[in-house]
């Protein structure tokens, strides 16, 4: 049950995310052109890496806490760790924050990015920066807590704030940089704000204090492993953007954007699952490591094959959609090769993230730290000549050669490492090529035989139900059981 409530509202918060961006995104390119959505992209980007200097404490205090819960631990010990927790990420945040605004005024073509925007919006990043990484923490107390629906509340208002803060102020305003900041600013606040509140109802610790500082050797390797891993991940994510707007502009940046968004959808939807799958499998590996092999095997088939069954129905109709939601030919006959690419690429990307979630059940962070470093070392090699030679397509090109690669590695180097057999999780993928082929062939045939694309939809909707629907009553019962 615990289970399902934390799958459905990580989902559910999830849909609501990406269905405020994928509505908002075409407004904002008929409000901001391409320049401007460029702009906004970079602020995201800067953002974003301000999300690394967490270090891996919240993942920490979230697996602390589950330990120190499931034992019976006294509430005094809760909220010491916690006020531990807050108070290292505080003083790490703000020392790493100052080096990094010294930095920036100290390089020339940041110093001149920068200079574009006022004083009192640079500020205001930084401490959106803190606040960013302190509400991540007051989530994870929820839930080690269990309450998934209050945090994914907290995820869903901050979006609506963001969105909705973006639309007033750019309909309002004459758009310039210094506006672009707010939108991220305020929802950050209040994203904020209610988490603080939610998680201080469940302990006594609103203060932090210096003298409770400690961490042991075990935990800075957990937390470190952890930050080292969201660093690959980040560099991941963000380097063909970073790319893009270097070497060529931001206007660049805002098409592939265009096409990144519904193409993420892919791995977006495995978020959730992963999230979902962690304490519960970390709770069958406390009681039985002998339970996980099949665990493996139960779990990567139920995903693997429901998501499948979801991505196939994208990649087939991907332009149909896209012509739904952008309404310009140009725009779509430009990024729908991009799109494709980019969707099979992030097929593989979930595969992988898959993986990982077994890494870090079984605690082995180095591992995965070290393994998450092959995918953005590959893209850095394979973005320039990838580029040059198939434009902005040889992007898409570059991330499915690398994500193919990274998952033969992952799959390999995870599975020794943690020693859990390979055969169980081959199995698995199995599973998922034969329902990959059978589906795509079978929407072929279809549209050999001229069925209006409409009812082709509706099949699918419906398939896709009926195999997700199976495949997570495999996992509840295996949970149950």
């Amino acid at each position: 049950m615990k289970f399902k409530i934390a799958l459905i509202s990580n989902l559910v918060a999830q849909a609501i995310n990406l269905l405020l961006g994928l509505f908002c995104l075409p407004i904002y390119l008929d409000i901001l052109d391409l320049y401007f959505l460029g702009i906004w992209n970079l602020i995201v980007i800067v953002f974003a890496w301000g999300l690394i200097l967490e270090f891996g404490i919240p993942n920490l205090l979230l697996r602390q806490l589950k330990l120190e819960i499931q034992n019976g631990s006294p509430a005094s010990d809760i909220n010491k760790l916690i006020s531990n927790s807050k108070t290292i990420l505080l003083i790490l945040n703000s020392v790493i924050l100052f080096f990094v605004f010294l930095a920036t005024i100290s390089i020339p073509p940041l110093k001149q990015l920068v200079g574009q925007f006022n004083s009192i919006s640079i500020i205001a990043i930084f401490l959106c920066m803190l606040l960013k990484n302190l509400d991540i923490l007051n989530r994870q107390i929820l839930i080690a807590n269990e309450f998934y629906v209050k945090s994914n509340m907290i995820i869903v208002m901050g979006s609506f704030a963001r969105h909705g803060t973006a639309l007033y102020l750019f309909f309002s305003f004459p758009i310039n940089h210094n506006l672009l900041v707010w939108p991220i600013v305020l929802s950050t606040v209040i994203s904020f704000l209610a988490s603080s509140h939610f998680s201080f109802s469940l302990t006594d610790n609103k203060v932090l204090k210096l003298k409770s500082i400690s961490l042991n050797k075990d935990g800075i390797n957990f937390s470190m492993g952890f930050f080292i891993t969201n660093l690959g991940s980040l560099i991941t994510m963000q380097a063909d953007k970073i790319f893009l707007a270097s070497f060529a502009s931001v206007e660049k940046l805002a098409l592939y954007g265009l096409a990144f968004t519904p193409a993420a959808l892919v791995y977006s939807i495995s978020i959730p699952v992963q999230n979902a799958l962690y304490p519960q499998l970390l709770r069958l590996y406390q009681k039985d490591p002998k339970l996980i092999p099949r665990a493996t095997y139960i779990c990567s088939s139920s995903v693997l094959i429901s998501q499948i069954s979801i991505w196939v129905f994208i990649l087939f109709f991907g332009e149909y959609f896209l012509g739904l939601w952008l309404k310009n030919d140009d725009l779509i006959s430009s990024i729908n090769p991009l799109f494709q690419l980019l969707v099979v690429a992030n097929i593989c990307g979930c595969t992988s993230g898959l993986i990982f979630t077994y890494g870090n059940v079984f605690g082995q962070v180095k591992i995965m730290s070290t393994s998450s470093f092959i995918s953005p070392v590959g893209v850095i090699i394979c973005l320039y000549p990838f580029y040059s030679m198939y434009g902005i397509n040889g992007i898409g090109i570059a991330w499915v050669f690398v994500e193919l690669v990274g998952l033969l590695f992952y799959s390999f180097y995870t599975f020794i490492g943690i020693k859990i057999s390979f055969y169980f999780f081959s199995k698995a993928l199995r599973d998922a090529l034969f329902v990959f082929v059978f589906t795509y062939a079978f929407l072929w045939l279809l549209d050999s035989m001229e069925v209006r694309t409409e009812y082709c939809i509706f099949f699918g909707l419906f398939a896709v139900s009926m195999v997700t629907s199976i495949s997570y009553k495999r996992i509840e019962k295996l949970f149950i059981g």
